[in-house]
């Protein structure tokens, strides 16, 4: 077996078992394959242990326990539930059903098989009995209590840790952040919203957070119903932020927030806001019609290793940074001809076919050429036997559709510079990998038959964020400027590799670690016991 830059030989013997017939394999550990004078031999292990009882997971689990611990969310949630419950420790129990939500997102009758199949119970004292399904929806209950209002006394202690940790990073971007799936009964944070083609056709809810700006520590959040996108949801949000005594606010929000009708009301809120314009936008168009010159020498900046041309106008007093990417331009123009491409071999296709209904011809061909009816001119021609068309490319309706790819249209009310309007956009990235990392690992769909549960899932989702956005301030080379010098994924990848194996004597050992994983359980204060 390779492992990085080392190999290590077992023996291994298959057979079938009796009575299932099943294939089964024995395995032995024989030792590291190392070069000595000019030969390769196997190294044995230093130990005889006798064979492996089980295999435990070890770096993710014991990796954020770890992080949480010393961030104090254990005691913050104790703190938080003090006097309105008789089960003990709390604290320590929510913070591994958080890892679960990061690293495996079991339902109810899972957590405690999974928890069995981790270190977890060496460092935080707790059995697999105490994550009966039981005792775990009792948990859920225990944080859907809204009076007192649990969840908002652990954001109020979370803030303070911040605080304490993070002194000088107490500005706070808002994003109207991810849509999650929703699978399970009917309430009313339930709906179908903008995501709702790209979910299955199925409804969703909205996570609205707000995190600190440099190390994106989530501070505060919203579940919201699936088809809310409203100014007025920001303005609350925003109006919320201010009792909790941190810096100014900025909202960075998503493409699908505009209308014609809600950009006057943006400029109107109680916090300043970045956000890219969709191209169905009429304002949109004007702007990049007074751009034309973008790609001239002086609007050129390196932005991040990346080459970029930048533009600033004002129209209507409204201020609007325009971007274009040569890379995204590139790319944008391969897909778009393939899109052209893909509609021209239907049209040559078809162009000889008689078609019995006139109108149902221009309908299937304004069906086949969406969203690019205006690139293509139809000529239909009565034939004896029905309806028959031809078709030409409209080039400059084509290169009208082309001059306008690559290019990024950010409105802000902000007085920054260009750079860091830019920076404060693309940096909701960070957030959004992250919690494309927890989706990927079963994050979604949410399943819930009530409000209440609803809603302390999508502060587990949260407690999941917090998780690895402290793993990523503990692990990331702050002297590497750019951010694509550091993968969470890759990182979080490495702890998974991490496992603890336990022997028939009870004695453990770790696997063989790479010096990378070295570095990182000790950078994470992991204390192997």
């Amino acid at each position: 077996m390779k492992k990085g830059d080392n190999i290590y030989v077992y023996r291994v013997e298959t057979y079938r078992e009796k009575g299932t017939n099943k294939v089964k394999q024995n395995s032995e550990y024989l030792g590291k394959e190392i070069l000595k004078n000019g030969e390769t031999i196997i190294l044995p292990p230093k130990y005889k242990r006798g064979g492996v009882r089980k295999v435990l997971s070890f770096g993710g689990p014991v990796g954020l326990y770890q992080l949480a611990v010393d961030f104090n969310l254990d005691l913050i949630v104790n703190d938080a539930v003090e006097g309105c419950t008789g089960i003990k420790d709390v604290g320590r129990k929510i913070v591994v059903l958080a890892i679960n939500k990061v690293l495996s997102n079991d339902g109810f009758e899972g957590i405690g098989r999974w928890f069995c199949s981790t270190s977890l119970s060496k460092y935080s004292d707790l059995v697999s009995g105490d994550f009966s399904p039981k005792k775990v929806r009792g948990l859920y209950a225990l944080l859907s209590l809204e009076n007192p209002d649990v969840i908002a006394m652990i954001e109020d202690g979370i803030i303070r840790q911040i605080k304490k940790m993070f002194p000088g990073d107490l500005s706070v971007l808002i994003y109207d952040l991810t849509d999650l799936l929703f699978y399970g009964s009917v309430n009313g944070l339930a709906k179908y919203g903008h995501a709702y083609r790209r979910n299955g056709y199925e409804k969703q809810i909205n996570l609205v957070l707000a995190v600190t700006r440099e190390s994106k520590l989530p501070v505060h959040h919203r579940v919201l119903p699936g088809n809310i996108v409203s100014v007025s949801t920001i303005r609350r949000f925003a109006h919320e932020l201010k009792g909790f005594d941190l810096k100014n606010s900025i909202a960075v929000i998503d493409r699908g927030f505009y209308s014609n009708r809600n950009l006057d009301e943006i400029s109107s809120a109680e916090c300043d806001v970045i956000g890219a314009l969709p191209s169905t936008v009429n304002i949109r168009k004007d702007v990049l019609d007074k751009c034309t010159g973008i790609e001239h020498p002086r609007h050129y900046m390196n932005y991040n290793d990346e080459i970029l041309f930048v533009m600033e106008k004002k129209i209507d007093d409204k201020r609007f940074v325009v971007i274009h990417s040569p890379v995204k331009y590139g790319k944008d123009l391969e897909k778009f001809y393939a899109s052209i491409n893909e509609r021209e071999g239907y049209l040559k296709q078809y162009m000889n076919v008689d078609f019995p209904d006139e109108g149902d011809m221009l309908d299937e061909i304004d069906c086949v050429c969406k969203p690019y009816q205006k690139c293509f001119e139809i000529t239909e021609k009565k034939t004896k036997k029905g309806w028959r068309f031809s078709y030409g490319l409209l080039n400059k309706e084509v290169q009208k559709k082309t001059r306008r790819l690559g290019k990024t249209v950010l409105f802000t009310t902000t007085s920054f510079s260009m750079y860091d309007v830019i920076k404060t956009y693309r940096e909701k990235d960070v957030v959004e990998k992250t919690f494309c990392i927890m989706k990927k690992r079963g994050l979604l769909p949410i399943n819930a038959t009530t409000e209440e549960t609803t809603k302390v899932k999508g502060m587990f989702a949260v407690f999941g964020y917090l998780l690895l956005s402290l793993l990523r301030t503990k692990l990331e080379d702050k002297k590497k400027k750019s951010v694509k010098a550091f993968s969470l994924d890759k990182k979080l990848r490495l702890l998974d590799e991490i496992k603890q194996v336990v022997f028939n004597n009870d004695s453990t050992t770790l696997t063989d670690l790479l010096n990378e994983q070295k570095e990182m359980l000790e950078k994470l204060n992991v204390v192997i016991k």
